[in-house]
């Protein structure tokens, strides 16, 4: 376990198809699906998400509790063909099964890159989504629906992790959506924020999982 958390510490501000390459071969899955997601980890790496989507889908959507982790290469695979929404979702299918400290870690920090790196991609749209920056605006409901959509995404993830006290939730919003906005606001082109996900996710995760300090 020390190694895994070694490598995931080392895979944290690298690409998402490495870091699910380091959990599994750090992994012993069984043999006869072993060489299957693999197949999945080999397309990943040579850039055919579409193939790592499809061959990790079939075996994750195979309800078995130990082939669970190939909803992360389902993940790896959307977030590179600009889908981030839909990674969203398998990490959200992931996290039921997920038991270890440093994996939910894991998950909870590709989360907070991805909704972070949506913003700086996409700054307009983002703003839109999340923000009141035209004064009286109203999205269409069609719009607005997108918005809804990803906060009831990000809020089922936390209540898969056992995390369904709204405080949870919102400490989680305003510590994303936070450096979303410090990093839009006062370096758009660059990473002083962004930097700073990996440190503050592990404060999130000391404070939910750990030992909390009673509210007054």
């Amino acid at each position: 376990m020390r190694a895994l958390a070694a490598i995931l510490t080392t895979c944290a501000s690298a690409a998402a198809a490495w870091a699910v390459v380091a959990l599994f071969v750090t992994s012993e899955p069984a043999p006869e699906p072993a060489g299957a997601l693999h197949q999945a980890l080999d397309d990943l790496q040579r850039g055919d998400f579409s193939a790592a989507e499809r061959r990790a889908s079939a075996l994750a959507m195979r309800l078995d509790d130990s082939q669970s982790r190939a909803w992360l290469i389902v993940a790896a695979a959307r977030e590179r063909q600009g889908r981030p929404e839909a990674a969203l979702r398998a990490y959200r299918e992931f996290l039921p099964s997920c038991t270890s400290e440093d994996l939910r870690q894991h998950v909870l920090r590709q989360i907070a890159h991805l909704f972070v790196s949506f913003a700086a991609d996409e700054p307009a749209r983002y703003e839109l989504l999340f923000m009141r920056t035209v004064p009286d605006f109203e999205p269409s409901p069609e719009s607005y629906a997108l918005a809804v959509d990803v906060v009831s995404q990000a809020r089922s993830a936390l209540a898969a992790l056992g995390l369904e006290d709204d405080a949870d939730f919102d400490m989680w919003t305003a510590l994303v959506a936070g450096l979303a906005n410090q990093q839009l606001a006062n370096d758009p082109h660059g990473d002083r924020y962004a930097r700073l996900i990996d440190d503050a996710v592990a404060m999130f995760a000391d404070h939910v999982f750990g030992t909390r300090v009673p509210r007054s």
